[in-house]
């Protein structure tokens, strides 16, 4: 017998220190596999959120400091991510120096497997790489490669075009957010941020919930909504 999970939620939860933080599988596509608010993932040898065709919600979340992605997201699939921080500094040490992006996107695996919507909403992607954005798509005409950066802070190659203003609305592009102090992983902004009052307001109101930060400050604190999990 077949089982699917779905609609498992995940509020205000740290996941760390693992191999894999948080990975989802679904079979069918059509359903909301998993939900994260207020929730961290953090320091995974290997990947924060692994995603496999998935279908996956977050909000206020944080996914940060690991050995390959923060979040990988394989075989298409539909995502909403909305004041999310996705950092890495991984500290290198004795496990050699780190070649792959924060976020990567893909859209294939035997065949095709459109990637029918990635959203990134009023979100911070951002790390100690050149590029920590990954695009790589088996469609060249776009059509299903669809995803969408939104009033978002990025970190991303300059070899990579952000001039389709379907794909990349009001980014900051290549802007040192000022985190706080990412050796201890924290995530906060220095009141000098590029990420500081660049959100969007209706971004912030799809959601009650965002309404306050992951720490559960008031948002926004100022004419417009910070960009990531926390406002300054």
């Amino acid at each position: 017998m077949l089982f699917r999970s779905k609609g498992n939620h995940f509020t205000y939860a740290v996941i760390k220190n693992g191999f894999v933080g948080l990975q989802s599988d679904t079979l069918d596509g059509t359903n909301v596999a998993a939900i994260l608010d207020n929730t961290i993932i953090k320091n995974c040898a290997s990947t924060a959120l692994y995603c496999q065709g998935s279908k996956v919600q977050a909000n206020n979340c944080v996914f940060a400091n690991c050995g390959e992605y923060c979040a990988a997201l394989y075989f298409g699939g539909n995502y909403r991510f909305l004041h999310c921080t996705f950092a890495n500094y991984w500290n290198q040490g004795t496990s050699g120096t780190r070649q792959t992006p924060a976020l990567y996107m893909q859209n294939y695996y035997d065949v095709v497997r459109p990637l029918d919507s990635a959203y990134f909403g009023n979100c911070i992607i951002y790390g100690d790489l050149d590029n920590e954005i990954g695009l790589d798509s088996a469609d060249q005409s776009g059509n299903n490669f669809r995803f969408k950066f939104d009033h978002t802070l990025i970190r991303i190659s300059d070899q990579t075009s952000t001039s389709n203003g379907s794909q990349f609305i009001s980014i900051i592009k290549n802007s040192d957010p000022y985190f706080s102090d990412t050796d201890n992983n924290i995530y906060e902004l220095y009141s000098g941020s590029y990420a500081v009052d660049n959100g969007d307001i209706s971004i912030t109101n799809i959601v009650p919930l965002l309404s306050t930060d992951i720490k559960g400050a008031a948002r926004p604190n100022g004419p417009k909504p910070d960009m990531g999990a926390y406002e300054r």
